[in-house]
């Protein structure tokens, strides 16, 4: 068997993912997440296609499978419910290629409505204290 190519050998792929998520493990609603942070949608699963510069995403309910673009990609890899995350900052710093900052914002907050909108990603809504 071959070594699995890393989605981060080209530059039409995003950087590494992290360990176990390139085996198309479950991502599950038990991380800790803080409010208003864009977060995966609970049993969400993801199968990169590195060779092919894409990834496809299952989503359960309703159940569909999607095909992620590059930047699509990035952004769902980002949107892992880490605490204290600057998702604006993360996302600047890996795209590739670089992005002007305005571009990058653009492209950021288009994708996480059309990822919200297809049921990837969940978005919470911010709560003012």
């Amino acid at each position: 068997m071959s070594p699995d190519p890393r989605p981060g050998s080209s530059p039409a792929q995003p950087p590494p993912l992290p360990s176990g998520e390139d085996r198309g493990e479950r991502h599950d609603a038990h991380r800790p997440r803080s409010i208003g942070t864009p977060t995966r949608t609970p049993g969400l699963r993801l199968r990169p296609i590195p060779e092919l510069g894409t990834c496809l995403a299952y989503t359960p309910s309703p159940p569909r499978l999607h095909t992620l673009n590059p930047l699509a990609w990035l952004i769902v890899e980002l949107c892992d419910g880490s605490l204290g995350r600057d998702l604006q900052q993360d996302f600047l710093a890996r795209s590739v290629p670089p992005l002007a900052a305005a571009d990058a914002l653009q492209q950021l907050q288009s994708g996480l409505a059309m990822l919200h909108d297809t049921g990837i990603l969940y978005l919470p809504k911010r709560t003012d204290p």
